[in-house]
């Protein structure tokens, strides 16, 4: 028997994605159990409706990955990214998750998720050039009051 021969294309970026994720999730739940998949989006307006900040993220299984967190720059220091965070462990809490990951860049805010009990689970150095990525994660403590 020869080996087969693959063509690899450039694909469709969103129906790709699409059938990637779903091929991946019926793997992923016959050996894990259902995702139970559910967005997380998290905001603070000012009065007029501009953006000050906002988290964005999905529950699966037992884990809240936070995919996105932003604010302004007139508001950083002063408690928002704090509030944000801390209600998203509020609500994975309540979700019945454990775990809380994301990723940040080395000129971002590795400081801040580190004061909040966040761990460094891996550094990818010079990514992007002349900067780090790193993984964090946090074990969340459900006994904590709601």
């Amino acid at each position: 028997m020869t080996d087969p021969i693959f063509t690899v294309v450039i694909d469709n970026q969103d129906k790709l994605s699409a059938e990637l994720e779903e091929g991946l999730r019926v793997f992923n739940e016959a050996v894990a159990g259902p995702y139970h998949a559910e967005p997380l989006a998290l905001s603070v307006r000012d009065t007029d409706g501009m953006l000050i900040g906002g988290l964005s993220g999905l529950f699966y299984w037992n884990m809240l990955h936070i995919r996105l967190l932003w604010v302004d720059e007139r508001y950083r220091r002063v408690g928002c990214g704090g509030a944000l965070l801390s209600r998203a462990e509020e609500l994975a809490i309540k979700r019945g998750c454990e775990i809380v990951y994301l990723d940040t860049y080395s000129f971002q805010a590795p400081g801040f998720y580190r004061k909040r009990g966040y761990t460094a689970l891996g550094t990818l150095s010079d990514a992007p050039r002349g900067f780090d990525t790193t993984w964090f994660a946090k074990r969340l403590n459900r006994e904590r009051p709601q």
